[in-house]
């Protein structure tokens, strides 16, 4: 604004003057010589502008091969980024753990300090839990089939000849199995070997990466001046240039390669969740399928130990499924039992159940209860007197089996009678059995073999629990079916909680629990391990371990697969045992060759450490590397 001002009174002043003096004719020779500097002073400008124009055109022509360009290098923490070797060495690190391992969490793992820190691989109380989840006899040992089992709920896809090679290796005993201690210290022995290759690889790229760092840093250097000519031509032509034209020309393509990167890496997201979910350790705790109290452990009143590590679910593990609950049963109508009304069911029930991470929604008519199932993983029906009237009989019992078909977990409640109704239609339409009686109850069981009264099985579903109130009245089922087994009895010596052998089932049906006291739900809520019974029932009603042993999909429907002849080789050692399923594979090709060619009936079979001789006709095998040459008779069976 002063310079404004001050050239303004001049001009003024300027103009005054003029006004006041008289005007004369000007010299010809002054005018000349302005003119030939005014000349001069054009001509210097005009070559300036020339020049200007000239580098703004190699400019635009740099622009216009932006390939050809080298592009200005971010400087970036070395360790912040992931290379290629890098990536290499987490993706490696995700076979040994079992899940995947950002980059931050891959250097918080093993250290910067790669001489003093190593990584170890998944803890002892890990390998011991997957061990035990396998280990469905319990008698301490595994065959090659649960062996290819715990390596896929691991993560891992081993091939036949890799179980084979595991098993030469940890049978330090040549008995053809593998006990805990003999898994575990391989299990050690291979972690530690990976995490030294990793921290090798890691400590080699770390060097790579800062000279890498260092000669870009160099390079920049030496072009410093030229970027900085080329920057503040820029800044002085952006007037002249076009660039929104320019900008809109190129955006499209950037936005079409930025697209396409985003999609790769939604891809990379959704790997990383898939492997993340592949491994049975993001799901379960160290202390699954245990139910003995560690010395250190503080227990409640009913002597079970406190703390959701106790649990077989780990907290927050299973945002991803869902749980619906087909209220049937009445609270109004039985005030002589009901303590607890529907609000604090869903506070309570249902508070228990988010801390693991379900979703959790409550129906009270059957229309409805049908219509939400698809969108579930794990369907509660708990009992009414008799059914309403938003659907018939048929269409509830199907539309369950349906969902039970598709891979769907079924946690069907009873109590005495009448409150069996709903659990009835559906029980009849899958097992063909029904609840009855009207026994008392209120009496805590205790951790056994299940088979005997008062006793309930030492289970995942029962992982963390000493004691078990059975409830206050209960019923039971009218008898145990094929596909079922018994849990728990009572302590008036009848069934009181079932479970399905998934083993023997089709791999597309969901898991099934039967309860026959709904009324600790209301009622004692807070008796001997109630919460917990009901948290590991729905984790285990997931199937999740044994998805990941058949290699499925840990989440969504399991397609339906149609029943096919199993054929199952036996040998008779005492009591008449199964083949594991590689032996019998092997048995039953031998057998085949021996169908096609019956004139030679001995063929030499290996499984393990043994190699066996067969006779089809005779139906007997011999060890012919045991020094007593064992003989035993086998036997096929087709199921």
């Amino acid at each position: 604004p002063k310079t404004t001002t001050t050239t303004t009174t001049n001009t003024s002043a300027s103009s005054e003057k003029v006004d006041e003096e008289p005007t004369t004719p000007p010299d010809p020779s002054t005018v000349k010589s302005s003119k030939d500097k005014k000349g001069k002073k054009d001509k210097k400008k005009d070559k300036k502008d020339k020049k200007d124009e000239d580098e703004e055109d190699e400019e635009d022509e740099e622009e216009k091969k932006p390939k050809t360009r080298k592009r200005q290098r971010k400087e970036i923490e070395p360790s912040s980024v992931e290379t290629r070797t890098r990536k290499k060495a987490r993706e490696a690190l995700d076979l040994v753990t079992g899940s995947v391992q950002r980059e931050e969490s891959l250097i918080n793992l093993l250290g910067t300090d790669y001489k003093k820190k190593a990584y170890k691989g998944p803890s002892e109380d890990q390998l011991k839990m997957m061990f035990r989840v396998f280990d469905r006899d319990g008698d301490g040992k595994i065959g090659s089939d649960e062996l290819s089992a715990v390596m896929r709920s691991m993560g891992k896809r081993p091939h036949t000849k890799k179980i084979q090679k595991m098993l030469d290796e940890c049978d330090a005993d040549k008995s053809g199995f593998i006990d805990q201690k003999e898994f575990i210290k391989y299990m050690q022995k291979k972690a530690a070997k990976k995490a030294e290759q990793l921290r090798t690889k890691l400590k080699n790229e770390e060097s790579s990466s800062s000279s890498e760092e260092e000669s870009s840093s160099s390079s920049e250097e030496e072009k410093k001046p030229e970027k900085k000519k080329a920057k503040k031509i820029q800044v002085a032509s952006t007037p002249k240039k076009s660039p929104a034209k320019k900008t809109t020309k190129k955006t499209p393509t950037k936005k079409g390669k930025g697209k396409k990167k985003k999609d790769s890496d939604s891809d990379s997201d959704e790997d990383y969740g898939m492997r993340r979910g592949s491994s049975i350790l993001s799901f379960y705790n160290p202390n699954a399928g245990l139910q003995e109290i560690p010395a250190e452990a503080n227990v409640d009143s009913h002597n079970n130990p406190i703390g959701s590590e106790y649990d077989l679910g780990m907290e927050g593990a299973f945002k991803n499924y869902k749980i619906l609950v087909g209220m049937f049963y009445d609270p109004s109508s039985d005030n002589a039992k009901t303590t607890m009304k529907l609000p604090d069911f869903k506070k309570r029930v249902g508070g228990a159940l988010k801390k693991k991470g379900f979703a959790f929604s409550v129906v009270t008519d059957q229309k409805d209860f049908l219509a939400k199932l698809d969108n579930n993983d794990i369907a509660w029906i708990i009992s009414g007197t008799k059914l309403d009237s938003t659907s018939t009989s048929d269409e509830f019992a199907n539309g369950v089996k349906k969902f039970h078909e598709e891979g769907g977990g079924l946690f069907i409640w009873g109590d005495n009678k009448p409150f069996f109704a709903h659990a009835n239609v559906v029980l009849q339409a899958i097992y063909k059995i029904d609840l009855v009686g009207n026994t008392p109850a209120q009496k805590t069981l205790s951790a056994g073999s299940g088979a005997k009264s008062g006793e309930f099985e030492r289970h995942l579903i029962t992982s963390g629990i000493k004691f078990l109130y059975e409830g206050r009245t209960v019923s039971y089922p009218s008898s145990v079916p094929e596909g079922l087994q018994v849990l728990a009895t009572s302590t008036d010596n009848n069934p009181v909680i079932l479970y399905s052998d998934h083993t023997k089932a089709p791999i597309n049906e969901g898991r099934v629990v039967v309860d026959c006291g709904f009324t600790k739900l209301w009622v004692e809520w807070d008796s001997a391990g109630t919460e917990r019974y009901v948290k590991n029932a729905n984790v285990w009603l997931l199937g999740i371990e044994g998805r990941l042993a058949k290699e499925e999909a840990v989440e969504g429907k399991l397609k339906k697969v149609e029943k096919k002849e199993r054929v199952v080789w036996q040998y008779q050692h005492g009591t008449w045992h199964d083949y594991d399923k590689a032996a019998g594979e092997l048995v039953e090709e031998a057998y085949k060759d021996w169908v096609s060619n019956p004139y030679i009936d001995v063929r030499s079979v290996k499984s393990g450490h043994w190699h066996y001789q067969v006779d089809f006709k005779q139906m007997q095998q011999t060890n012919v590397e045991h020094s007593a040459h064992t003989q035993r008779s086998v036997r096929r069976i087709v199921k």
